[in-house]
This record gives structure tokens, sequence and C-alpha cells, in this order.
């Protein structure tokens, strides 16, 4: 992730890469909350899926700070990214009994696709 990337700080951001099979690196596209306010801490956590058999993979993004349900309770954001490179953003999740300073997405995993 690069919270707080967006100079002046507006929306954070987190970055998906293609590693070819030399190791190479290449830019694939950059991902945003639809949502994202300033400070939200964006990409501060990160998870990603194995690639799927149809080569499409899942990344939830964390923004502990996001004020959702109250002051700092936190959201995160799951994406799926398509074998052509496309993204979206397919769920947006919170606590249901969010409060002030939880911090949900603080830390952030996801499992395989099976």
């Amino acid at each position: 992730g690069a919270h707080g990337h967006e100079p002046p700080v507006v929306n954070s951001s987190a970055y998906v890469f293609h590693i070819g099979p030399d190791g190479s690196l290449s830019h694939q596209t950059k991902l945003s909350a639809t949502d994202g306010n300033v400070d939200d801490m964006f990409g501060h956590a990160v998870g990603l899926s194995s690639t799927g058999s149809d080569g499409s993979a899942f990344a939830i993004v964390g923004a502990h700070l996001h004020n959702g349900r109250d002051v700092d309770a936190g959201s995160a954001y799951v994406f799926h990214v398509s074998a052509d490179g496309s993204v979206h953003q397919t769920a947006k999740l919170t606590a249901d009994d969010g409060s002030q300073s939880d911090w949900f997405g603080k830390s952030v995993s996801i499992s395989e696709i099976l």
C-alpha cells in the first residue's frame, strides 16, 4: 500500500504489479477506495489471494482510520483483479458493531481462490 501517497494527502492508494516469468515487475493498476477520505490510511494493510485457475485474484485493502460507522471505526475494501488487468471494487467491509477508534482493517488477510 501507499497510504498518504497522493500529495496533498487526499486519498491513499495501493498498487498491483504483475510478476513475469523472468521475475520482472510491471505495474498493472492502482487501487483506491470509492469513498476514500483524507487520512483514512487506505493501504496501510494489504492482503492478496493466490491466482485462480482463470488467472484472476482478489486483494483486500485496509483503511483503519476510515470514518464509516463512527470516527476511526475503520473499513476494508475487497477488489477483484481479472486476468486482463481490470479491477473492480467488490465489497466494503465494516464491523456491524463498529465504534470510535476500533481500527477495523488495521490488519487484513485473504485466503486462496477456490
